[in-house]
């Protein structure tokens, strides 16, 4: 398995899932959620794993 995958991996298990719970208890839309919470926590670690697979693709 190449490196990106783990990576996202982990960076999605690490959130909690108390958040998206809380987030539904407070009608808070997925899109919102997502641009508001998930991707300032998700940015560099998927901009990493992008940029391995790019490494990966080169060699």
């Amino acid at each position: 398995m190449p490196l990106p995958a783990p990576l996202g991996a982990a960076a999605l298990h690490a959130i909690p899932a108390q958040w998206h719970t809380e987030s539904k208890i407070l009608r808070i839309p997925r899109l919102r959620f997502w641009r508001m919470v998930l991707w300032p926590l998700l940015r560099q670690t998927l901009l990493l794993a992008f940029g391995f697979a790019i490494a990966n693709l080169t060699h």
